[in-house]
C-alpha cells in the first residue's frame, strides 16, 4: 500500500504533541487544524492555545531530527475556540478564527540556515494587535479582516 506521508511528518515531535492533545480534547466541530503556506506547516494546539510551526522543506533536506518545531503564542490570550487558521500571502500575519472570535498574530522575522522564526527559538510570543470576541457571520469575513489588517500593519 502506498504511503500518503511521503515527508514522514507523522514521525515528527510536532505531530506527536498534537496526537497527545487530541486525546484530551472534546470538540464538536474540529479535531485538529492544519494550514500550509509556502514551506511552513501550521498546526493549532488547542490544549495549550498555541500555534505549532514546522518548516517542512527543511525537514525533507536536513532530516526530521535536525529541524524542531516552534511554538508561537499570542500575546493576548483569548477564550474562543479556534476553527480555522489563515496565513497571509506574505506569511507575515496568521489569523486564528472561530465562530465567536478572531485573533491576528504578527509573525516574527525568519532567518538562519533552516529558515525558522527568530533563528529557531523554541517558544515565541507573537504580537496580537487584534484579538477579541467578534460575531463572524461568514468565513469570507475572516479573510477580509486579515487583508485589511495586513495593509494597516505594513
Amino acid at each position: 500500500m502506498a504511503s500518503t506521508d511521503c515527508l514522514q511528518l507523522n514521525k515528527t515531535a510536532m505531530f506527536a504533541k498534537i496526537r497527545e492533545s487530541l486525546a484530551a480534547e472534546k470538540h464538536l466541530y474540529t479535531q485538529n487544524l492544519v494550514e500550509c503556506k509556502d514551506d511552513l506547516l501550521y498546526c493549532w494546539d488547542s490544549k495549550e492555545s498555541s500555534l505549532l510551526v514546522l518548516n517542512w522543506r527543511a525537514t525533507s533536506t536536513r532530516g526530521l531530527d535536525q529541524i524542531k518545531y516552534q511554538t508561537l503564542v499570542p500575546s493576548i490570550p483569548f477564550s474562543f475556540e479556534v476553527e480555522r487558521i489563515v496565513a497571509s500571502n506574505e506569511g507575515s500575519l496568521v489569523a486564528l478564527a472561530g465562530l465567536k472570535g478572531l485573533c491576528i498574530m504578527e509573525m516574527p522575522r525568519r532567518w538562519g540556515a533552516n529558515g525558522q522564526y527568530m533563528d529557531g527559538k523554541s517558544r515565541i510570543t507573537c504580537r496580537s494587535p487584534l484579538t477579541g470576541p467578534f460575531e463572524l457571520a461568514e468565513e469570507r469575513c475572516i479573510i477580509k479582516i486579515l487583508l485589511v489588517n495586513q495593509q494597516n500593519f505594513h
